[in-house]
């Protein structure tokens, strides 16, 4: 059994993801550590400091991101949009991060001196969705705000899921990469075999596909 660090910088608009960590400290215990970073540069700073001092291997960052660094929390008086530029992913230095962020897998592609897996964009909102669209007009097709919610529980089922495999069978990053595709792929062919092919079902899918194409890993050599 394997040893986790939660990063999730409080944000409303990532508070569906609260039941992964809330699962997986449920089942492991004093096996996982849980940094809900509050509203203050002095608590994003010592978040930085524990993982330099973290004894355990493994790191899973929740929240939003950029292809030039992770943010941090959120709220109507505080913004720290970036909590881990590039120059500071030596933080990272021979972990094995998970970091289910947007456009994670452009931010940590030059990295070769830990093992990571990575997303591209990662629609949670309807406000991602119009800005993309804004860009370019035919993407996520049929998306609307009941399919974003249905993705939301799909892909905090595939992440919680897979984390506890990759946990409790202490797995390297190329199977929990693998473990991360079966579990997409078991949703999309659950919901293609559901009774109702409607626009709904296939849209959710479309995002399914999406996640699935552009998750990324990189296995570093010890």
């Amino acid at each position: 059994m394997g040893k986790l660090l939660i990063i999730h910088p409080q944000d409303s608009t990532t508070d569906f993801l609260n039941p992964i960590w809330s699962f997986i400290s449920n089942q492991f215990g004093e096996n996982i550590t849980i940094r809900n970073i509050s509203f203050s540069d002095e608590e994003h700073t010592k978040v930085k400091d524990e993982i330099i001092k973290y004894d355990g291997k493994n790191i899973l960052f929740l929240g939003h991101g950029n292809s030039t660094h992770l943010m941090g929390a959120k709220s109507q008086n505080y913004s720290c949009d970036t909590f881990i530029n590039r120059d500071e992913l030596l933080l990272f230095k021979s972990k094995t991060v998970l970091s289910f962020s947007c456009k994670s897998s452009d931010y940590l592609r030059f990295v070769k001196d830990f093992s990571y897996i990575g997303f591209d964009d990662i629609p949670s909102d309807m406000t991602e969705v119009v800005g993309a669209r804004e860009l370019e007009h035919d993407i996520y097709p049929d998306v609307n705000e009941d399919v974003i919610n249905e993705f939301r529980k799909i892909m905090v089922r595939i992440v919680a899921n897979s984390v506890y495999d990759w946990i409790e069978s202490d797995y390297d990053i190329e199977r929990l990469y693998n473990r991360l595709k079966i579990r997409i792929d078991k949703e999309i062919v659950g919901l293609l075999n559901g009774s109702d092919k409607n626009k709904f079902r296939i849209a959710t899918v479309g995002l399914l596909n999406k996640l699935k194409r552009d998750m990324r890993y990189f296995k570093h050599k010890n």
